[in-house]
């Protein structure tokens, strides 16, 4: 039969197929209460992603710097408090965080309605609300990272993150359809009322898991610079954490400066029209979504590692299939960038599916938090500059040529892969997180 393998020969990782081993497990029957919570708050998070800044819009004339302003406040808690949430989380158990996360996030966004519908709603609360919930939100995905290995076994984490990536990216294809749609009939205010409902709706499931997930007691709490200095350490000195992190720092860096360029790539030299554009944006959205499908099934046939250094290599080749384009003739080119975007999100998915498997079994549990911020806030900071280089990267030498250099640079990001332990990684029963 060959080499002794983690998974048995005839287990499915597809994201549909669970065992019935696995239905037994009383840790991946406590994960699918976790999974309906992140389904229920994911939906409700894309309506007052479209609903807020059409209020804005409607209610107080806000122009495209007003909205900035809202933008800006939605990213900053990221920032700001990113790396002293994720010490906190540390220190506290998982489940009444989640389920208090969730009921402020609840009165913060009810709140705006309300403002409304009282005549009371100006820049600066709405601005505030956002900040607020935004801070409510880095709480609740912080807890959230660190609570699923403490409810999944190890060998279960691919599949957990695959089934909650499935979640997201049927949300991001579906719910802003679906809240234009809910805006289109019932208003603004009411698709917030109901972005409020689901965060109790997702206490609520939180709420039905038995663990609560560990917590530092009093006596191993350390002071709180140290305790981010902790963060930063394994950050820095875990090879396998390191090269997943500078890849997806490198890969969201020049996604985000793609993602700044984009549109006026596709008006500037397809003069393509909001339509075309949506569309083409909806087949990256797809891609994300089969990328989740994918995963499992990558991950049996090469092994975890394996299959996030084969996501990030495709990930960048797809990348060049967008360049390319512009050797095509006009009515060709769309189909080529559709189908670029669409096999670039695909793989992206599975290597942030896998790669935050990997990333949670080889991190200790009682740095997971500030461990998780560190690493996010260092990709937030990388977005924030790649978005600002793109812009004067496209005034300086056109959108077309901007667009090149990013896609190259999408390629390179596998450079931290290279030679690091990733490949080596066959299943996560390979890794010690006490020792990595």
């Amino acid at each position: 039969m060959g080499q002794a393998r983690t998974v048995p020969p005839r287990t499915r990782w597809g994201v549909f197929n669970v065992q019935s081993s696995s239905r037994d497990q009383p840790g991946w029957s406590q994960f699918r209460w976790l999974w309906s919570a992140h389904t229920a708050s994911i939906f409700g998070s894309q309506l007052s992603t479209v609903a807020i800044p059409l209020l804005a819009i409607a209610s107080l004339d806000a122009d495209a710097f007003d909205l900035s302003l809202l933008t800006a406040a939605a990213l900053a808690p990221y920032l700001v408090a990113g790396l002293f949430i994720g010490v906190w989380v540390d220190r506290v158990r998982k489940r009444p965080l989640l389920i208090a996360a969730d009921l402020a996030r609840a009165i913060c966004i009810v709140a705006i309605p309300i403002l409304v519908w009282t005549d009371r709603l100006t820049l600066p609360n709405l601005i505030a609300l956002t900040a607020l919930h935004g801070t409510l939100t880095v709480v609740f995905n912080v807890a959230d990272v660190s609570f699923l290995p403490s409810i999944v076994p190890r060998s279960e984490l691919p599949r957990a993150n695959a089934r909650l990536a499935l979640s997201t990216s049927v949300a991001r294809v579906g719910g802003p359809a679906a809240a234009g749609a809910i805006i289109g009939y019932l208003s603004a205010p009411i698709a917030l009322v109901i972005d409020a409902l689901s965060y109790l709706v997702s206490g609520l499931f939180v709420s039905r898991i038995r663990s609560d997930g560990a917590a530092v007691t009093q006596q191993q709490r350390e002071p709180v610079l140290r305790a981010l200095g902790q963060g930063f350490a394994t950050l820095r000195h875990t090879p396998i954490l390191f090269a997943l992190v500078a890849s997806a720092g490198l890969t969201s860096m020049f996604g985000m400066a793609f993602q700044t360029v984009l549109l006026i790539f596709l008006v500037e030299r397809f003069d393509m029209d909001a339509a075309r554009i949506g569309l083409l944006l909806a087949m990256g959205g797809a891609g994300a979504l089969c990328g989740s499908l994918l995963s499992g099934r990558m991950v049996r046939v090469l092994g975890i590692g394996p299959a996030i250094v084969r996501a990030q290599w495709l990930f960048g080749l797809a990348g060049l299939m967008l360049p390319a384009a512009l050797l095509l003739p006009e009515r060709a080119a769309p189909v080529v960038i559709g189908a670029s975007l669409f096999i670039q999100l695909a793989f992206n998915t599975v290597r942030e599916v896998n790669g935050a498997a990997v990333s949670q079994a080889v991190i200790p549990p009682e740095l997971l938090g500030r461990t998780q911020t560190t690493s996010l806030v260092s990709i937030k900071l990388l977005e924030v500059a790649g978005s600002l280089a793109a812009g004067a990267l496209a005034v300086a030498i056109g959108s077309s040529a901007a667009i090149v250099i990013l896609e190259v640079g999408m390629l390179f990001a596998i450079a931290p892969m290279i030679g690091s332990p990733i490949p080596a990684i066959v299943s996560l029963s390979q890794l010690d997180a006490q020792d990595a």
